[in-house]
């Protein structure tokens, strides 16, 4: 059984060392989707073949030499191993001088019957690899290499057979042209998967050959196919059962057999149906969200566990989309008028609309008696509008969201992809009997009900359950997290309170950090969950929750890891002597205020009572937090409202806040603040403007 990612050896690393490259692995180059050689690399890439440098850039227009060719080429024969085993000493002699490195490569490379050398003794393994030999190369391995002697031999006959089988597709340069490394993937990436020439008859006289395509009653058989057990197919994306998985429907392939002897349909869950795939891994970052319900060409491998994985797809069909930014989000208004705002844009949508969160479906909701209702998905609750369902997925979203028309008769968008975080709290963390489980307090524009993780360790980086947790971009254990700690959770979304093993894929971030400060303005009647603290402006996971307040200091604000306010701690720092004008005491609990800036400003002095020192100018209105009986119980104002004098109201008072409420007010001394009623359409006390006054 062969394997489907294989792990690099000292050897493999030693030959990239060389070469001055590094394995990015399960990863698309930063240089290749724009380029016609996108499908090949990142086939390749996935089998260890190809690898690209330090910065993640394959440079497909970068030389190559013989020596990498070679390896490239026992790499794509899955013979990794063997080239290990045959390290040591080369026949060529440049080898062993100037690519110790390569010996093994070329060895196996000899012994395959594909590498001649210049001479008996030459390889020159240093020089750029040239079109002509990558046709002799891959035409030996592909079985073609008889024919190519008895067309002509070096080099029209390899050239002829090359043009012939496909292994030039792509490739139109001349005989002696030094290749590019993109060239050389694309021709190597063409032999895998052409069908190989194969014995059809053994004779005395003259073997009979056939090429293995498939047709009739012969097998097929590619290097692909057999040596990693991986197969080009086309096949609808039907739906993501879970993150980082898609089901398809309508599998063809060339490769399938008349019978359903092939192992690569044998091992799909579903073998008495075939052409259906219940689960294929995605790797390599293959994003198919646009592509649901529609045709893809892709490329599969069965690893050792018979499990299926997808390494490239390509979109057969076109589906209109349009991506936007999570954080643009203005409105939703669904239920009057089936549109999302993002920015100054409208986008409107079908009577039907499809949700997908983190890759998973969330659910299909339907216009019914002019209303939208949940229709489909466990995750929806029956009854539930759209307008609320569709606004509290896209508050909690974050990154972008993409809208689809997915139907063919759609007209609008009838599907949104959107990738959205649990965040919460951390409130406690307990490990026991190889169980974590972390309880922590939602943020409450959250998808879904979750309240806490519970994972098991055995069920932990198995087939079917991933959970990564990272804090400042570093590994840790979910058992390490700590109270307070903020999380944000991408996973799949359904029912419960608990994320667990049947989620499958967690990724669990986690943030520290807090900042402090006085939060001077609120961003509000936009949409922008915005706060200004200490100068700077923070967006909000979600402002009503955290309930910050203009005008307050506080010592412990809790950011996520997206640099959003989450919450706070306590409003423990107390302020220095503030001035404003005491426009308002309407009973024993409320004060408003007006602030230098002209704005109004209202305590709930829940745990404090309100009273004053006598009827006459009031000096000394106070404040006092604590029990009723800390206070002189003969006093008249206690359990009334206080009656507040008029030389009191509409003049400045100087007063500090602690833990969100006023700790001591009165009026300010003579000298240092105004005198005189406070005239608000003008914002002066007197002929004094509040704004431009010392200590105001």
């Amino acid at each position: 059984m062969k394997n489907f990612k294989r792990v690099i050896s000292a050897v493999i690393a030693l030959a990239l060392s060389a070469s001055t490259l590094v394995a990015v692995s399960a990863a698309k180059f930063t240089d290749v989707d724009s380029t016609n050689y996108a499908e090949a690399i990142d086939v390749l890439s996935a089998l260890d073949v190809v690898h690209g440098y330090e910065d993640g850039s394959f440079k497909p227009d970068g030389e190559i030499t013989r020596a990498e060719a070679a390896t490239m080429i026992v790499g794509a024969l899955n013979m990794m191993s063997d080239a290990q085993a045959a390290a040591g000493s080369s026949k060529f002699t440049d080898v062993n001088e100037k690519a110790s490195w390569a010996t093994g490569y070329v060895n196996v490379g000899v012994a395959q019957g594909f590498i001649n050398g210049m001479d008996d003794t030459t390889f020159a393994p240093q020089e750029n690899v040239t079109y002509a030999q990558m046709c002799v190369m891959l035409t030996k391995i592909t079985g073609y290499g008889d024919y190519a002697e008895s067309y002509g031999g070096w080099p029209t006959g390899y050239t002829t057979m090359a043009a012939s089988s496909g292994i030039n597709k792509g490739v139109a340069v001349s005989n002696d042209t030094p290749l590019k490394r993109g060239q050389v993937a694309q021709m190597l990436y063409n032999a895998v998967t052409t069908p190989v020439l194969g014995i059809s008859e053994y004779r005395l006289d003259g073997n009979s050959y056939k090429k293995l395509d498939g047709t009739g009653t012969t097998e097929y058989k590619s290097i692909l196919s057999d040596k990693f057990e991986g197969f080009e197919v086309k096949a609808t994306v039907d739906s993501f059962p879970a993150a980082g998985e898609v089901k398809l429907t309508n599998v063809t392939s060339d490769y399938k057999a008349a019978t359903d002897a092939d192992r690569f349909f044998s091992v799909v869950p579903t073998a008495a149906v075939p052409g259906t795939i219940n689960k294929a891994i995605i790797e390599n970052g293959v994003d198919l969200s646009a592509a649901i319900k529609q045709q893809v060409r892709a490329v599969l491998f069965v690893d050792n566990n018979d499990k299926v994985h997808l390494v490239f797809a390509t979109q057969t069909d076109a589906v209109e989309t349009k991506e936007v930014v999570a954080d643009d989000l203005e409105n939703v208004n669904f239920a009057a008028s089936k549109q999302i705002k993002f920015g100054s844009t409208k986008y409107t949508f079908e009577d039907a609309v499809t949700i997908y969160v983190n890759g998973s479906e969330f659910g299909t909701v339907t216009k019914s008696a002019g209303t939208y209702v949940a229709a489909t998905g466990a995750a929806t609750p029956a009854g539930a509008t759209i307008d609320d369902k569709v606004e509290t997925i896209l508050n909690a979203a974050t990154g972008n969201v993409k809208f689809a028309k997915v139907a063919p008769a759609a007209t609008n968008y009838d599907t949104i992809f959107v990738d959205a975080y649990v965040m919460g709290q951390v409130t406690n963390v307990a490990y026991k009997n190889e169980t974590t489980t972390v309880k922590f307090s939602p943020a409450t524009n959250n998808v879904g009900s979750y309240k806490s993780i519970v994972i098991a360790d055995n069920d932990i980086d198995t087939d079917s359950v991933k959970v990564n947790v990272t804090l400042d971009g570093q590994a840790i254990e979910l058992k390490d997290l700590q109270e307070n700690d903020v999380i944000a959770v991408k996973t799949k979304i359904g029912t419960g309170t608990t994320i667990d093993a049947a989620n499958e894929n967690i990724t669990v971030l986690v943030s520290r950090e807090t900042i402090s400060g006085k939060v001077s303005s609120i961003e509000d009647g936009t949409g922008e969950n915005a706060y200004v603290i200490a100068g700077t402006e923070y967006s909000a996971v979600d402002k009503a929750t955290v309930g910050l307040k203009v005008g307050e200091t506080y010592n412990t604000i809790y950011l996520d890891s997206f640099g959003r306010v989450f919450g706070y701690n306590d409003e423990a720092v107390e302020d220095a002597i503030n001035y404003a004008i005491l426009a308002k005491v309407s009973d024993k609990t409320d004060v408003i205020l007006i602030l230098p800036d002209g704005t109004r400003k209202v305590y709930e002095a829940k745990n404090a009572t309100i009273f004053g020192t006598g009827e006459g100018d009031m000096n000394a209105l106070e404040v006092v937090n604590g029990p009723i009986a800390t206070v002189d119980t003969d006093a008249d104002t206690i359990f009334e409202p206080v009656v507040v004098p008029a030389t009191v109201l509409n003049c400045v008072v100087e007063y500090t806040v602690k833990s969100g409420q006023i700790n001591s007010i009165k009026k300010a001394a003579a000298g240092v603040a105004f005198t005189g009623p406070y005239k608000e359409s003008v914002s002066k006390v007197g002929t004094v403007g509040i704004a431009t006054t010392t200590g105001v």
